[in-house]
């Protein structure tokens, strides 16, 4: 199973809209570990060099969550990852 859950901000955001969020899912279930990663820094604009990144930065056996294009980009990664 499953114990740790990594969320996404949106765009130009930062992580800190997120953590109340991430505290409170924390709260849920002392064995689950939630985590807010921050979006890439790229200069490039194509969708596939931010899922590689993400890709290479993330886990592969976690939940993936996300608000705005971090939710479009955690949906991107789980359907690339066949999850």
């Amino acid at each position: 199973m499953r114990d740790r859950l990594i969320l996404l901000p949106g765009w130009g955001l930062g992580v800190s809209p997120m953590e109340p969020l991430a505290a409170a899912l924390q709260g849920l279930d002392a064995h689950l570990k939630v985590d807010i990663e921050p979006l890439p820094e790229l200069d490039s604009r194509d969708l596939q060099d931010w899922l590689d990144e993400l890709d290479e930065r993330i886990p592969q056996d976690v939940w993936l969550g996300g608000w705005s294009l971090g939710g479009m980009l955690a949906c991107e990664l789980a359907a690339r990852r066949g999850e």
